[in-house]
């Protein structure tokens, strides 16, 4: 387990410092504090949240996360466990556990998650003068809002890139692409709308630890964004589905196509076939056998079935 420690300062900048140091200053009422936990084991967050004094129910939601979207109010704090995005490439979803106490804010995650350097550097743009755990709260959640918003949006422009490139060329788009875009849209709808469903519930989970009374700015835009992106990414699953309906239809009807093809053939050699069945059998007294023109004849009368079937399956529109 890594657990980074920051001092809030009064500056608006987040000051790094030792965990222990962190704790014993917190416990002594000196200082505001963030501490960032990544790939946490039971068995050291148990130590820690025993460290911090956590009562039994916030224990229990701390080490128990992960199973569904979960926002919770006790006095002493607030609990959020919410699904992000784990890597940039947002191919992996994780969850991110969110503690937060009288001047203290814990955030947890089974995995590290990529890009948390981007979410301190808008802590510090904020440009607040002393920042506080629930500030600090609503800017982490923020950034991972508009991060899945971000990539919700590049989707949306995928699947317009992929529908063009149907309607042009449907073979220069491969059933691989189609199911690999289906397959991420899908996985940013779960991370959206699990994200739209826990901030919804923040305004109503205040405590000591999480004044919401002083966020209604930042809750709104929080819950306006996460609903505008779940909502987004609800339209782009419609339309990813109807890729993949587009590409298995052009693939019935290619194959349609070559069975009417393969019909066709057969139709024609079919009478040909009849014929050269006939023509084929060792009975002694066969009047064509005796014919000088009979080959001939009989190559020219088939080469007449070939043609006159050819001509009335196309003038019938079986080769359009």
């Amino acid at each position: 387990m890594e657990a980074l420690c920051h001092e809030l300062g009064t500056d608006g900048r987040l000051a790094r410092i030792s965990l222990s140091d962190g704790l014993a200053r917190w416990r002594g009422g000196d200082g505001v504090f963030w501490i960032d936990v990544d790939g946490s084991d039971e068995a050291s967050l148990e130590a820690l949240l025993d460290q911090v004094g956590v009562n039994e129910f916030l224990k229990d939601r701390c080490l128990h996360a992960g199973n569904t979207t979960v926002v919770v109010a006790t006095p002493q704090g607030t609990f959020s466990d919410v699904m992000v995005f784990a890597d940039r490439a947002c191919t992996r979803r994780t969850r991110v556990s969110v503690l937060s106490l009288h001047k203290l804010l814990i955030t947890m995650s089974p995995e590290p998650v990529e890009g948390v350097g981007a979410i301190r550097e808008a802590i510090e743009s904020l440009e607040i003068g002393e920042i506080s755990t629930s500030r600090v709260l609503c800017t982490v959640l923020l950034e991972h809002a508009a991060f899945t918003g971000q990539h919700v949006h590049a989707l949306r422009e995928r699947l317009l890139a992929i529908g063009d490139r149907m309607d042009h060329d449907m073979e220069s788009v491969s059933p691989e692409e189609v199911e690999e875009v289906v397959h991420s849209v899908l996985l940013a709808f779960a991370v959206a709308n699990e994200q739209a469903e826990a901030f919804a519930l923040l305004p109503n989970a205040a405590s000591e630890g999480f004044a919401t009374e002083e966020l209604a700015s930042p809750l709104g835009l929080l819950i306006t964004t996460s609903a505008s992106t779940e909502r987004l990414a609800r339209r782009l699953d419609d339309r990813a589905e109807n890729l993949l309906r587009r590409r298995r239809d052009y693939k019935n009807e290619l194959l349609n196509r070559r069975l009417a093809l393969l019909t066709i053939i057969s139709a024609i050699f079919m009478p040909l076939t009849l014929f050269a069945g006939i023509w084929g059998m060792n009975f002694e007294h066969m009047p064509e056998l005796s014919r000088p023109y009979a080959y001939p004849a009989a190559l020219s009368f088939m080469a007449a079935m070939g043609l006159g079937g050819v001509w009335i399956f196309y003038k019938r529109g079986w080769f359009d």
